[in-house]
């Protein structure tokens, strides 16, 4: 491989556009197992004593309002009966449980956990200026913060809370107080592996082992990873490339290859400020309702 620019041919892995019918995407995630998820709520009456908390910075609507979880995997739906939380985010706990987390939170808890029968079972508060969500097979659940939440409640940018709300981890850089005002990127692989860039520097962290490669890549909300590889989107230019590292020596990463995703087509898919969610070595790539999905392996095949 080299680090030439690489142009690779992908076929969208589903058109959400059926689920959006109606409905408003809240958000779409992966689960500890792999599986694909997205979180879609009934909209609001289009008034403006309605509007309160429709963006993610509000934690209630003032209506009831309900919501829907599909389980893109396995074509599993489930139900939320209306209620007033603002959800901005998904995971699955054991148990066949559901949690949905409220990006903001005052003065209330701004996370529930329901059964799979959509009957609410636990209450929690996991703070204010929640980024990104997710937990593990053991029910861990990592929660990342930006700055507002950084920098205020949590006073990290990144907890592990237990099944219960406690707290038996609050990461704490290997480069200090200012690398932890704002985690842009969080990958949860398995309990023992935990990735996450945040700014300042933007570095590469394995959070549990608390090694860190340093990365040219800024502002990046997502990364795929594995043992022996990194992919990037870019974060801050609009040249729509992938970026594939490998971990290099003296904290530095190494790279390959600059990707050029093209569409079925034969248009640029430019993940520059699209929906980009991923987990372990899989990325997921929202483009209008068209909704891509690879591993690292499968971009390496490809090149």
């Amino acid at each position: 491989m080299s680090t030439d620019l690489i142009k690779i041919p992908i076929t969208p892995w589903m058109d959400i556009e059926p689920f959006l019918e109606n409905q408003k995407l809240k958000s779409i995630n992966i689960d500890p197992a792999g599986s694909v998820f997205l979180m879609t709520c009934d909209p609001l009456p289009p008034h403006s004593k309605y509007q309160n908390s429709t963006t993610q910075g509000f934690t209630q609507h003032r209506i009831p309002t309900a919501y829907q979880i599909y389980d893109l995997t396995y074509g599993i739906t489930y139900a939320i009966p209306p209620q007033l939380h603002n959800f901005n985010n998904f995971q699955t706990l054991p148990d066949g449980k559901l949690l949905l987390v409220c990006s903001r939170q005052h003065d209330e808890p701004n996370a529930q956990v329901y059964d799979h029968d959509g009957n609410v079972v636990k209450d929690m508060i996991l703070g204010d200026g929640i980024e990104d969500v997710q937990t593990t097979l053991d029910g861990s659940i990592w929660v990342s913060y930006f700055d507002e939440g950084a920098l205020g409640w949590a006073q990290t940018c990144l907890i592990r809370y237990d099944p219960e709300g406690n707290i038996p981890h609050r990461f704490l850089s290997p480069l200090g107080e200012t690398a932890m005002a704002d985690c842009y990127a969080l990958n949860v692989v398995s309990e023992n592996v935990v990735w996450c860039c945040t700014f300042t520097e933007f570095p590469l962290v394995n959070v549990l082992t608390r090694e860190f490669w340093r990365s040219p890549i800024y502002y990046a909300h997502a990364f795929a990873v594995n043992h022996d590889l990194v992919l990037f989107p870019d974060g801050s230019d609009e040249t729509g490339y992938l970026h594939l590292f490998e971990f290099g020596a003296k904290n530095q990463l190494i790279q390959l290859s600059q990707v050029q995703l093209i569409s079925t087509d034969g248009d640029k898919i430019n993940p520059y400020k699209k929906l980009i969610v991923a987990r372990g070595d899989v990325m997921l790539i929202l483009d209008g309702t068209k909704l891509y999905r690879f591993s690292i392996d499968d971009l390496i095949q490809g090149i």
